[in-house]
């Protein structure tokens, strides 16, 4: 029985890891990504939908939004990419117009950023 004892309170004394949260010795692991939603209020002017390309990957706009930005929980119809930290070069177009934005936006990982389309 001693040595049952001895055995069980090595296994909860091993058994206990640092990686926990609530542990002192945690540390969160940081993020690798970050995301960018593209909107815009003026989506008649631009066919009623529009192409965001950034890095080869798209994306559109399809819901027009009059004043607020969509949050970055719902990303439906807005551009959405989610993007390693950097700054990217992204291109806006629609079916007659083709391109009529190009610029540059910053991602931080961890974070989401919106972009308005005019």
């Amino acid at each position: 029985m001693k040595n049952f004892m001895l055995i069980m309170l090595l296994i909860i004394v091993t058994g206990c890891s640092d990686d926990e949260p609530d542990s002192p010795n945690y540390t969160p692991v940081p993020p690798t990504s970050g995301n960018i939603v593209f909107w815009s209020s003026y989506l008649p002017t631009h066919d009623g939908r529009v192409k965001i390309v950034i890095e080869g990957k798209e994306s559109f706009i399809t819901v027009n939004y009059f004043s607020e930005p969509p949050s970055c929980v719902s990303n439906i119809g807005n551009a959405f990419f989610n993007l390693s930290g950097g700054t990217y070069t992204y291109t806006a177009s629609s079916v007659n117009h083709g391109t009529f934005q190009t610029g540059t936006v910053t991602v931080v990982n961890g974070e989401c950023r919106k972009k308005n389309i005019d």
